[in-house]
């Protein structure tokens, strides 16, 4: 499990490269992860969606979407 510096880094190194951009395409390696929507709906709810912002919340890297 990576250090709350290691994330950070992290976020700060994968925002300017992913805002504005917009999703085409998923691969879900683990369905058991997606709880809601149910997995056959996920993908298509993220494709066409644009990536807004990135924050950091404890250990988990959250993607605003529009």
């Amino acid at each position: 499990m990576p250090e709350l510096p290691e994330v950070e880094t992290i976020k700060n190194e994968l925002a300017p490269h992913l805002i504005g951009h917009t999703i085409t395409a998923i691969t879900l390696l683990d369905d058991k992860i997606v709880r809601q929507p149910p997995v056959e709906e996920f993908g298509s709810r993220l494709i066409g969606q644009k990536i807004t912002g990135a924050e950091r919340r404890g250990k988990y890297l959250i993607f605003g979407l529009t």
